[in-house]
């Protein structure tokens, strides 16, 4: 019996095989003589009792396998341990499992390109009927990825980072965009973290890379800062501008019983003037630039958040990097100091990342291309009414980015 059957196990051998209704059983056993005690660390050589267990391991050629194992209980001859009796533990096998070690890197190779139904039927030639909730929990921390050939996508100077949903609930990736050539350049599934965001990134060449553009999301920072040791992070300025917009929101929201005490004040005042408040000065029509005095006017505070986020949009004009430096600094120290809470932890957020949302004047990039083509993503799924099989949608996806997939 070849070997390759129990290759993620050490340090046991065949005991025994038999051969039921054309399934072929193979029971194992260590052939070690002696185990040391997992509480004292004292040896022992005295078998209390032995136990068959069942194991899932990788399949073995296209012979339907079932692997067993004898595991031994031992006494413990150290009269000072507190621990009378032990189970032996199994190199390859973790602690009270089934599968083993081998089997899982297995479950991840395959996971590289089988969506979970396509695994769960492939594992089931094998004899290997598995419920599908195991196999989704075994792999809980793999990202969705298989290889495609490029069309010179890898080599790109700037590059972008932004998460999508491809199905109901919480089913989310991380798509990358080259933001050079417009193209999407990989989307993997596996989450919102900093492990999906690395198997998305890795697409690319990091001796090419100049430059990243992200939201305001830590593990995409990390992400990059490990894969591209020598690119700089540039926080998306839509971003930057977004979570100050929701910061006047929730000021307007504490403030509004104040200034609208009935609801149906309430209701008309989120209709038309919380738009004008969040509207670009420049864009506003004639009618909204003379009712914006009279809003403003109803709160200081509200007042001040405005001229605030008016004043913080100009910095985005200017051209010189040291100004920008010293403008952002003074608006944060400002900023600091106003006695609004919203706007203070804006302040707080913006001194957190002030490197990378300065880093746009060094680079002027934006996610705006990236976003463009979350939206083109959304267009699929709402097509489709969802995608439960991520790899149908990445395909569609990236067939339409022009790439040819590898067969």
């Amino acid at each position: 019996m070849n070997q390759d059957l129990y290759s993620g196990l050490k340090n046991v051998t065949i005991y025994d095989v038999k051969e039921n209704n054309g399934l072929l059983e193979v029971i194992l056993k260590s052939n070690l003589s002696s185990v040391s005690c997992p509480a004292c660390k004292n040896p022992s050589s005295s078998v209390k009792q032995s136990r068959i267990h069942r194991l899932i391991d990788k399949p073995y050629s296209n012979i339907p396998v079932s692997l067993f194992i004898i595991k031994r209980q031992f006494k413990c001859n150290y009269s000072g341990c507190q621990t009378k009796s032990f189970t032996e533990e199994i190199e390859g096998l973790k602690k009270k499992h089934i599968y083993t070690n081998n089997f899982k890197n297995f479950l991840a190779d395959l996971f590289d390109h089988m969506d979970y139904p396509t695994l769960y039927k492939h594992l089931a030639k094998f004899n290997l009927n598995i419920p599908a909730s195991t196999i989704s929990y075994k792999l809980k921390d793999e990202p969705i990825n298989f290889q495609i050939s490029l069309q010179d996508v890898q080599n790109a100077k700037y590059i972008g980072l932004d998460e999508f949903s491809y199905s109901k609930g919480n089913s989310f990736g991380v798509i990358c965009v080259n933001i050079d050539k417009h193209k999407i350049a990989d989307m993997v599934a596996g989450g919102r973290n900093q492990k999906t965001a690395e198997a998305a990134i890795s697409i690319f060449n990091p001796a090419t890379v100049e430059a990243c553009c992200i939201d305001m999301h830590h593990p995409f920072k990390l992400a990059c800062y490990n894969k591209f040791p020598n690119a700089i992070v540039v926080v998306d300025k839509f971003h930057v501008i977004k979570l100050l917009n929701e910061a006047i929101k929730d000021l307007m929201k504490r403030i509004l019983p104040d200034i609208c005490p009935d609801y149906p004040q309430q209701k008309d005042f989120n209709k038309t003037s919380k738009w004008i408040i969040l509207t670009a000065n420049e864009r506003l029509t004639d009618f909204q630039r003379t009712k914006l005095p009279q809003i403003l006017a109803l709160n200081q505070k509200l007042n001040t958040i405005y001229e605030f986020k008016e004043d913080f949009r100009k910095l985005y004009i200017l051209q010189n990097v040291e100004t920008a430096r010293y403008q952002l600094q003074l608006w944060i120290n400002n900023a600091k100091a106003s006695d609004i809470p919203e706007l203070i932890h804006v302040a707080n957020t913006y001194s957190d990342w002030f490197t990378n949302i300065l880093n746009y004047w060094h680079h002027g990039i934006t996610n705006g291309i990236t976003e463009g083509k979350v939206n083109k993503i959304k267009v699929f799924r709402r097509k489709a009414y969802h995608y439960n099989n991520f790899h149908a949608l990445r395909y569609k996806v990236l067939k339409s980015e022009q790439f040819n997939f590898r067969k």
